[in-house]
């Protein structure tokens, strides 16, 4: 319409019927044009917002996938720390117990040695006042004590088998060959020839040897090792 106007004001004539069809089909053109362009505008603007939206959503997956990752890692390395600590603790633990059943051993073997001493010096110096009930006893309470005296040797060599740390097990080593002796000077089988005195001297040895090593294992064990090392007699 506004061709029309400007074209009437031009040449002072109006359209004729096939000037306003030529000017339909223009006018339809130009419409049609517009309207490719609108639509490939739409499109491409659809086609932008589609890459958005997937760059998008790739960053997001890949951000994911690097805090799982690292969750993995962190989690991974908290089960290693724990499981190495669960190690380290069963260790100490392990090695505690077996320091304990070293210390008890030797106890127990010191004082039967000690007691066993004193009831074979007795006996001795006054052999011809026991009669035979006495003598039994005597033989009873000398194969009781080598009985003590060989459990402790076999709890200590099992109880060394569980220790890791040198020191420890050189202290252990120490102990038990101490105890080894001992046993040694009354393995004869009759009282007449077993050492008593001997046994003795050895198991302060090993009472030497078993204070050094709690003073060893003490600052190396988390656990506080108890003391139950009898004095020497």
């Amino acid at each position: 319409m506004v061709g029309h106007y400007i074209f009437v004001f031009a040449t002072g004539t109006r359209f004729s019927t096939d000037q306003w069809s030529a000017a339909g089909g223009w006018v339809g053109g130009l419409a049609t044009f517009a309207a490719v362009v609108v639509a490939l505008w739409q499109t491409k603007l659809a086609r932008d917002d589609a890459a958005g939206a997937k760059n998008e959503a790739d960053e997001r997956l890949r951000k994911e996938l690097e805090n799982a990752d690292e969750r993995h890692t962190a989690e991974l390395d908290y089960y290693k720390a724990e499981a190495s600590q669960r190690r380290e603790d069963d260790l100490q633990r392990q090695q505690y117990d077996a320091i304990r059943t070293i210390l008890t051993a030797a106890t127990n073997a010191l004082t039967v040695i000690a007691n066993y001493n004193d009831l074979a010096e007795t006996h001795r110096a006054h052999a011809q006042q026991f009669d035979d009930i006495s003598t039994e006893t005597i033989l009873s309470e000398r194969a009781s004590t080598l009985r003590t005296m060989n459990t402790s040797m076999i709890d200590i060599s099992l109880a060394v088998l569980r220790l890791q740390h040198p020191l420890l097990r050189r202290g252990a080593l120490r102990v038990r060959s101490g105890l080894e002796d001992a046993v040694g000077a009354v393995s004869g089988p009759s009282i007449d020839q077993s050492d008593w005195s001997a046994a003795l001297a050895k198991a302060q040895d090993m009472n030497i040897a078993q204070r050094d090593l709690q003073a060893v294992a003490s600052p190396i064990l988390t656990a506080t090792i108890p003391t139950n090392t009898p004095t020497s007699q």
